[in-house]
């Protein structure tokens, strides 16, 4: 690490102005790739992290692993420096070679101020990573409630699949986040998708044992009776398992009891 690296990660602002007008270099990186304005973004140093752009830091070079200044502050909550680089125009869209974005990294750390302060400034909602994941997909297997009804209401696509044909829905469920899988449905997501499977949303929370969430399902229309690519229907899910009380919410719905695999 370099002298700038060290006054910028301490968050000494004197030393890293001495440094500058002595003309230091600004974009030199450590052993992890990781420039003095990354430094400073990962701790929180706002006012270095403004030193460092009016002296011209490069905002878009990334680190060894892939993240960017923005994406620093993204990860570890840093709302007004995030604003800042922003307002710098540091590009809000750019991807990680895993395809993640500085808005997925906020919805996965369940930043919701990082998170509106990127919608604000026009990031792109429906963005997918190397596994077809979007933001919402992620806030949705996070349980980022508030960040998936941001998404939802700048108007991110419900109803994308990842790369196994997994939804937000489905992703919701899954996991067992309410919800956000009835703020989904209440936003029209489609129930009845299926996945690379087969399976359906219903499918899932009668497996998993989310009797709460079968109902949900179940009250906003969702088709009883598909079957996954194996045959099988939610009502064999659950006998499969033994979750009484979805089979009986299921029977109670009209499911056909006689369908086999």
């Amino acid at each position: 690490m370099t002298a700038l690296m060290l006054a910028a990660c301490s968050g000494h602002m004197e030393i890293v102005q001495l440094l500058l007008e002595a003309g230091a270099e600004k974009d030199l990186t450590d052993q992890c790739g990781k420039t003095a304005l990354m430094l400073a973004a990962s701790i929180g140093h706002t006012e270095i992290v403004e030193m460092l752009l009016e002296a011209g830091a490069e905002k878009e070079l990334k680190d060894q692993s892939g993240m960017t200044a923005l994406m620093e502050a993204a990860c570890n909550g840093h709302a007004e420096l995030a604003q800042l680089l922003l307002q710098a125009g540091t590009d809000k869209d750019f991807q990680h070679e895993d395809g993640r974005t500085a808005l997925m990294v906020a919805a996965v750390k369940g930043n919701i101020e990082i998170a509106q302060l990127l919608l604000q400034a026009g990031a792109k909602k429906d963005l997918q990573d190397q596994c077809g994941r979007t933001a919402l997909m992620v806030a949705a297997t996070k349980g980022s409630m508030e960040i998936a009804r941001s998404l939802l209401q700048a108007g991110a696509q419900k109803d994308l699949g990842d790369r196994n044909g997994r939804t937000a829905l489905m992703e919701a469920v899954s996991f067992g986040h309410t919800q956000i899988a009835k703020t989904l449905l209440q936003a029209d997501a489609n129930a009845d998708l299926q996945d690379f499977r087969g399976r359906t949303a219903l499918m899932e929370a009668a497996g998993k044992g989310h009797t709460e969430m079968a109902q949900l399902l179940l009250q906003a229309g969702a088709e009883k009776d598909l079957q996954g690519h194996e045959g099988r229907t939610a009502l064999m899910e659950a006998a499969c398992e033994g979750y009484v009380e979805i089979e009986q919410l299921l029977l109670q719905a009209g499911a056909n009891k006689d369908v086999a695999e």
